[in-house]
């Protein structure tokens, strides 16, 4: 076998080099005399003393030559004044020295955050970085500049008074994240935090406000807690919410819960709310959505010239509803573009447009109540409900809540199960309902059926009073005519689709 022969590499000798300007450096130091290397053309070199001891800086502020005392001692000053008091034989000097740094930082913004931020994460974390003479004396710096919000945060965590600092937050309309950084005090005060937020979850005064900031604040907060810091605050807010409330509050209220405490939604934190809390969020929902409807016909009912049978119908269907504002999760409001020009501005919650497709004009709302979806078409010939089971038809909400493009016919094309609004309809209607789950508010006694008259109700038997055998006879003549009615616009419905198809 054949050996493999390498060559012999031969390196030279490394040379010796001298540290000599290092060295000339190091001599220079020792005689206060800098030697520094040779620098590019154009760089200036700076001439600087040994460093100055605390006795020397703390001499300055005392002789009121604060202009003298850089940055770096500044900072020097207060990370050593602790181990400088420990050597200093009188406690005046101690104090005084202490209180003469706590007046420069009255007037030395840079020294003032130091110092709170330090003082602060201090009592945060449990720690003693700062002189214990420059926490006693800390007083000293609130008299002087009380209405500041960095020394107000401050002071209040040193005495552990975070309901006060909630109170800031909601006087600045500031979260407690926000609050801290517009401070310029650190955001890792996880104590100070999680305290805050749960003075801000158990002591809400925020259905007393007037102020849609406030709520919006209110809401923010929210958004920044922990879950269970947000639940508590959900089940406060659900079990001290006003009926009285304005209107424009609750929509921001009721939005943000829909939003993010949705029975249907998946992962929906509505789960972990109390029964309570949970009765009280689907009022909650309930009665602004209702009012929204309630709101809009009053509305249609003044702006809109209707015939009397029309008005009559539509007064009898908000009397209807009234007693089912408990129920009622969600509602999107549909307008013809002629209902629209004549409210105008009138209504605060937003509304879609319906797509004219030659029907009747007509006003919808689409009501969720949970398991079932209805559809009420406020006037015009026809004139119906339709109902809709969510397990059913598995795609019936997005076509109802989300579709953009929606009309009278697209609707009627779903099918559903349809419910009249003939003579003495009320009764049938509320028996339909009963038999899908969807109950009156609790506590109805009365239900009224036009602003004149209201029947006697009992829950846990028939419900309402039954028709008699005249009414029921005069009834199965109306709807007779109404049924016709009805399939013929079932067939327009047909029809239009399939030309468009």
């Amino acid at each position: 076998m054949n050996k493999i022969r390498f060559t012999s590499i031969v390196t030279p000798p490394p040379l010796e080099v001298k540290p000599t300007q290092l060295t000339e450096l190091a001599r220079g130091i020792t005689t206060n005399q800098w030697l520094p290397p040779e620098l590019p053309p154009g760089i200036t070199i700076d001439k600087y003393s040994l460093p100055r001891s605390l006795t020397e800086i703390l001499q300055d502020l005392t002789d009121n030559r604060q202009t003298n005392i850089t940055l770096l001692e500044w900072i020097h000053c207060i990370y050593n004044k602790q181990h400088w008091d420990e050597k200093q034989p009188q406690t005046k000097q101690i104090v005084t020295t202490s209180k003469r740094i706590w007046r420069e930082a009255n007037v030395n913004r840079f020294l003032l955050k130091i110092l709170c931020s330090l003082l602060i994460t201090d009592y945060e974390h449990k720690r003693e970085r700062l002189a214990q003479s420059l926490r006693n004396t800390f007083p000293t710096l609130v008299n002087l500049q009380p209405e500041n919000l960095i020394v107000q945060i401050t002071n209040y965590r040193k005495q552990e008074q975070f309901d006060k600092i909630a109170q800031l937050c909601q006087q600045h309309c500031l979260t407690p994240k926000q609050i801290l950084s517009q401070a310029e005090l650190p955001l890792r005060l996880p104590n100070l935090l999680d305290k805050t937020y749960n003075y801000i979850a158990s002591n809400l005064t925020i259905w007393k406000s007037t102020s849609q900031e406030q709520v919006n604040w209110f809401l923010a907060c929210l958004d920044e807690m922990e879950v269970t810091q947000e639940i508590k605050a959900v089940e406060s807010l659900l079990n001290n919410f006003s009926t009285s409330i304005d209107s424009q509050f609750l929509q921001s209220i009721r939005e943000w819960l829909s939003n993010n405490y949705n029975s249907q939604a998946t992962g929906s934190k509505y789960y972990q709310l109390s029964t309570t809390a949970k009765q009280n969020l689907r009022k909650l929902l309930g009665l602004a959505n209702y009012r929204d409807f309630k709101t809009l016909v009053d509305i249609i009912l003044n702006k809109l010239s209707l015939e009397h049978w029309e008005a009559n119908q539509l007064e009898a269907r908000k009397y209807f509803w009234s007693h089912y504002s408990d129920r009622f999760e969600n509602i999107r409001i549909l307008l013809p573009q002629s209902s629209l020009n004549a409210i105008g501005d009138k209504l605060q919650k937003k509304v879609d447009i319906l797509e004219d497709d030659g029907s009747d004009p007509t006003e919808v709302c689409i009501f969720d109540f949970g398991d079932w979806f209805v559809v009420e078409f406020f006037r015009s010939s026809g004139s119906e409900t339709r109902l809709f089971n969510r397990f059913k038809h598995l795609d019936i909400k997005t076509k109802l809540f989300d579709s953009a493009s929606l009309s009278i016919k697209k609707l009627r094309r779903l099918g559903g199960h349809v419910q009249d609004h003939v003579f003495f309809w009320q009764y049938y209607c509320e028996q339909s309902l009963r038999q899908k789950g969807i109950l009156p508010n609790e506590g109805i006694t009365k239900f009224r059926i036009n602003s004149t008259t209201s029947r006697d109700y009992k829950k846990q038997r028939e419900g309402l009073p039954p028709p008699n055998g005249q009414q029921i006879a005069d009834r199965e003549r109306k709807l007779k005519r109404w049924q016709e009615k009805i399939n013929s616009l079932e067939a327009e419905a047909f029809l239009w689709e399939q030309s468009y198809q």
